[in-house]
């Protein structure tokens, strides 16, 4: 019986594998939507004990989850990364590039201005609100961010190969999900409280 269990797992895993090699964005896309989408709600539910779903906040991880995560990191990891830095050529300087630019550049100036803009979107706001979230989270998520992310995407840029690149990242982000969801929760139960004051 264990055998046959065995079995059946690697007999998924492969299907999954194979799958996903064949569409990578579709895996990708179905990854990180369903992912955001149910670690949002878990957030607010078990974590932070809500009586109800925020379901403005969960359209915003849902939403951001399908383009940036999904579309958006394919087409960096999946297509630019690999052309910038041959994915052939898995060298400790090439993965170090790799880990820089993610860190400096795609982090800071394209995941959290279209994370805080798709949040900012969503609740009827505009820019200059998505900056002001930007300001004000930016110095606390940026370095929170690091501590997961540098040595999660050395592996990635490293090892896995990179059609599986997203749904790895989309793996890792479930504890990094779990982060910015209460940060965004505690965003929002601020700026309710200055509404209600005024």
């Amino acid at each position: 019986l264990q055998l046959a269990v065995c079995y059946t797992e690697m007999s998924s895993l492969t299907i999954l594998a194979r799958y996903s090699k064949r569409r990578p964005l579709v895996t990708a896309v179905i990854a990180t939507t369903s992912k955001s989408a149910l670690i949002d709600a878990i957030c607010q539910l078990v974590i932070e004990k809500r009586k109800t779903l925020d379901l403005k906040r969960v359209a915003v991880f849902t939403m951001f989850g399908f383009s940036y995560l999904g579309f958006g990191q394919y087409l960096l990891y999946n297509k630019i990364f690999p052309r910038i830095w041959s994915h052939k050529n898995r060298t400790l300087g090439t993965v170090l590039q790799q880990v820089a630019a993610d860190s400096m550049i795609v982090s800071p100036l394209l995941y959290y201005p279209a994370f805080y803009l798709t949040s900012e979107l969503i609740k009827g706001n505009g820019i200059n609100e998505a900056i002001t979230h930007y300001k004000e989270e930016a110095p606390v998520a940026l370095p929170a961010m690091s501590k997961l992310w540098v040595p999660a995407q050395f592996l990635n840029f490293y090892i896995v190969p990179v059609h599986l690149r997203v749904p790895y990242m989309a793996a890792v982000s479930i504890g990094w999900n779990v982060i910015l969801s209460l940060m965004h929760g505690r965003y929002l139960d601020r700026h309710l409280a200055i509404i209600e004051d005024n």
